[in-house]
């Protein structure tokens, strides 16, 4: 399991350009490969205790959450004890699509309050009144959908990928 910081305070993620100067303050945390095996233990409450303690605008997951389809339930248990002020998004991994293709995982995790992008963007308004531009590449997706995003989106704003290899 990995944790990443990103525009805090502490780590920027970003000193120059163009996504510094959108994001401004907003704090925006990555999670990823989660793996989650059996269920909720100590090391999942640990994250979200570290997540939440951070105060997240944003939250990304960045594949391989679920190892097989028991985890599905544990995974919505733990994204509803996240908190992050705009939202949670994420992208399905390849681990995941072991168990299930990306438009599943989803659907599955929708009602928790996750926003998983299969080949889609977003356009997610910030408290700053400006606006991120989030793109989440499926991890069995290529080239084709990748350019498909980056031509409906502006070209002269700075975007965020989410994408697992």
């Amino acid at each position: 399991m990995k944790i990443l910081v990103a525009a805090s305070e502490a780590v920027p993620f970003c000193k120059t350009g163009g996504l510094a100067d959108v994001v401004g303050d907003t704090k925006i945390v990555q999670i990823t490969d989660i793996h989650l095996t059996n269920g909720i233990g100590f090391r999942e409450r640990e994250l979200i205790r570290k997540v939440n303690d951070l105060k997240p605008d944003i939250i990304f997951f960045t594949g391989d959450i679920v190892d097989d389809l028991t985890q599905v339930e544990p995974a919505r248990e733990l994204i509803r004890s996240l908190k992050a002020e705009i939202g949670i998004f994420g992208i399905a991994g390849d681990t995941d699509h072991i168990v299930m293709d990306g438009k599943s995982l989803a659907r599955e995790l929708d009602p928790a309050g996750a926003d998983f992008l299969v080949d889609e963007y977003r356009r997610i308004p910030l408290d700053s009144g400006n606006f991120l531009w989030l793109m989440g590449l499926d991890s069995k997706s290529g080239e084709v959908e990748l350019d498909r995003m980056l031509v409906a989106v502006p070209d002269h704003v700075p975007k965020i990928l989410l994408a697992e290899s």
